[in-house]
């Protein structure tokens, strides 16, 4: 079998379920196309775990011995693509690995919930959500997967500075920002608590007063303009419908030499828009990962239905498009 290597483990889980002593695994190494990493049984020959989430080909895996167990760091072919110092694909296997279902039902006071890819707790008036750190990363008990988040950090960190950008140049009704900080591998994003009904609460009429003033507020976003591309504090995080079609992480794209780009919200769902039940004004839009300056035609208005900010069913989807937009607007050449 080319590209493996093998080590032995006197006790450990793996996939959720405890290994015998002295059993010999094989890590088989992912090719060019791969993008996963793959346990096996090197004596029953049967696949125990599938690590997936890496944006290119992985050419070593390797294991530290001074730690007291097992610890794989998985090393990319491309360093553009991750810094080569990064944690972000570090599993330490001195842990159980844990699922979704584990990681909720041990939730601390006042923690609303755990998903794949946050955390989020409110105390009174105050909401926090932050990134998971790789201990929390999650498996998939049934795919024998590990969720390994995309731009987790930066997601969060470009969500602060675009909801500051949008409080000192706006009057579009959003959270107050308190503060966002990282900690011990994870950002933090501190914001007040927002009372009242998400959109698709709401029935079809109450949408339709709505989307009037939503409307509003769009123009007034799309009046501010830029010639770079991306969020005000440089990161760009594009909107989801093209990051799950593009392994890339880190995007340098060139400047335009005229303010042709507009600030886009990028993840306009009805679930984002928090309207006062009696009155049908809106309260505050809240979630700004994906925003920065785009082409207008990024920001498609998803809220006018119900469902995520993707196509669905019959609607076209223009993910294709965005992307070939970014990747014509590189300043490497290199596409993906």
């Amino acid at each position: 079998m080319t590209g493996v290597h093998c080590f032995r483990r006197s006790r450990g889980t793996v996939g959720g379920s405890c290994l015998p002593r002295a059993r010999q695994m094989v890590i088989k190494l992912s090719q060019d196309r791969d993008k996963t990493v793959q346990l096996w049984d090197a004596q029953t020959g049967e696949l125990q775990l599938m690590l997936e989430g890496h944006t290119s080909g992985i050419t070593s895996v390797r294991k530290n011995t001074p730690l007291p167990t097992s610890f794989l760091r998985l090393q990319k072919k491309y360093n553009h693509t991750f810094k080569t110092q990064s944690v972000a694909l570090s599993l330490f296997f001195c842990i159980m690995l844990v699922t979704n279902k584990m990681l909720n039902d041990r939730r601390e006071v006042n923690c609303l919930a755990v998903s794949a890819d946050r955390k989020y707790y409110r105390d009174g008036q105050t909401f926090v959500k932050r990134s998971l750190r790789p201990t929390e990363w999650q498996l998939s008990p049934l795919k024998g997967i590990v969720h390994v988040p995309r731009q987790g950090r930066e997601r969060i960190l470009n969500e602060a500075a675009a909801m500051r950008y949008i409080a000192d140049n706006t009057n579009i009704p959003i959270p107050k920002l308190h503060c966002a900080f990282e900690d011990d591998g994870a950002v933090y994003l501190i914001m007040e608590y927002v009372e009242g009904s998400t959109m698709d609460e709401l029935g079809v009429e109450q949408r339709t007063i709505v989307q009037q003033e939503l409307d509003g507020h769009i123009k007034t976003l799309h009046a501010l303009k830029s010639r770079k591309v991306g969020g005000p504090s440089g990161l760009v995080v594009p909107p989801y419908r093209v990051t799950r079609n593009s392994p890339r992480e880190t995007w340098q794209l060139k400047e335009s030499g005229v303010d042709e780009y507009v600030f886009c919200h990028n993840d306009l769902s009805q679930q984002n828009i928090i309207v006062d039940p009696v009155t049908l004004q809106i309260r505050a839009i809240i979630d700004w990962e994906y925003a920065g300056f785009y082409p207008e035609y990024f920001d498609l208005p998803f809220f006018k239905r119900l469902g995520q900010s993707v196509a669905l069913d019959a609607e076209l989807d223009d993910s294709e498009k965005l992307l070939s937009f970014l990747n014509s607007n590189l300043v490497s050449t290199r596409t993906f």
